[in-house]
């Protein structure tokens, strides 16, 4: 629209989360409700994780444990 501030269409911050986090926590934040998590390494942002990113590596995880269990 014109005239409009991005202010007016920006959500809430995402959480932080240092990379060294356990992934339980990440799944938590997002179970929640929270659009993605910044992760970050020293004090400064380095990736932004979403649902999506959790069901990718949960999906080739389990892939690789199948094709390992029939090998």
């Amino acid at each position: 629209p014109k005239n409009q501030r991005i202010s007016a269409v920006m959500a809430p911050p995402m959480p932080e989360m240092d990379e060294h986090t356990d992934l339980s926590q990440l799944y938590r934040h997002l179970l929640a409700g929270s659009g993605g998590v910044v992760v970050t390494s020293a004090g400064a942002p380095k990736a932004v994780l979403t649902r999506i990113d959790l069901i990718d590596y949960y999906t080739r995880r389990r892939d690789e444990v199948r094709n390992e269990s029939h090998s």
